[in-house]
């Protein structure tokens, strides 16, 4: 009978204190730093790029805006030369391959670029051819005193 009271007791504390829950109030706070700002201040945008802004879409402040939508249309003049000098690059690169190509097949004429003509067509990478006759009549191969030689 004991246990029988002390159940009952427990119980009878649980339910008050389930039915006093919604009366009692206790406040509670939290503190933290931060930046209050208000909602009529101006958002600062940021680009990865530097240009010039040719095109806006944004009609008033504090205009609601879905994502996905166009803001600004900006000119990458930088990019744009970057991308210019890159397309000169694979140009060049192409057309010193293509004397590359060349050079290897023995083709020494109609190379494009100047640094290939001007190696291979004032340089003694042509192959030299050499006649020689001798004074006396006779064809010589060798050199002597006698022998004059012609180079070209």
């Amino acid at each position: 009978m004991l246990k029988n009271i002390i159940y009952q007791g427990i119980l009878l504390l649980i339910i008050v204190f389930l039915v006093s829950l919604p009366l009692i109030h206790i406040p509670i706070s939290a503190s933290s730093k931060g930046i209050i700002r208000s909602m009529e201040e101006n958002s600062q945008l940021s680009a990865v790029i530097n240009g010039r802004i040719i095109n806006t879409h944004l009609a008033r402040n504090n205009q609601f805006v879905k994502q996905g939508d166009t803001l600004l249309i900006v000119t990458a003049e930088q990019l744009d030369t970057q991308k210019q000098l890159q397309n000169n690059q694979s140009i060049d690169y192409s057309a010193q391959l293509q004397d590359l190509t060349k050079l290897t097949r023995g083709q020494y004429y109609g190379l494009q670029t100047g640094q290939y003509q001007a190696t291979f067509l004032n340089s003694s990478a042509f192959p030299t051819f050499s006649i020689g006759y001798a004074i006396n009549g006779n064809p010589s191969i060798g050199s002597s005193s006698d022998d004059h030689w012609l180079s070209f």
